[in-house]
């Protein structure tokens, strides 16, 4: 899903972002980010499994390399709790 959300970045420059949360509480999203690198990308997933929930955050150079992930197990967002997943 990540990589769909990065080409329909790439092809649509008037997008800042694109995420889904499901019903379940997994959560992907891709979004511009200047932060860490310049014209790069930021990506989030959290992923529920049998040993819990898994949060990454990483950066991506234009160039469509990863530059950094940081795994973040203190973050608690929860895409059911927000209007648009209804």
């Amino acid at each position: 899903m990540l990589r769909y959300f990065i080409e329909q970045l790439s092809l649509h420059q008037q997008f800042y972002g694109i995420y889904y949360g499901s019903t379940k509480g997994e959560f992907f999203m891709v979004a511009r980010s200047e932060d860490k690198v310049k014209g790069g990308l930021l990506t989030k997933t959290v992923r529920i499994k049998d040993s819990g929930r898994i949060t990454k955050k990483a950066w991506i150079t234009p160039k469509m390399e990863e530059f950094e992930n940081v795994i973040d197990p203190l973050d608690r967002y929860d895409p059911r709790k927000r209007p648009w997943v209804h």
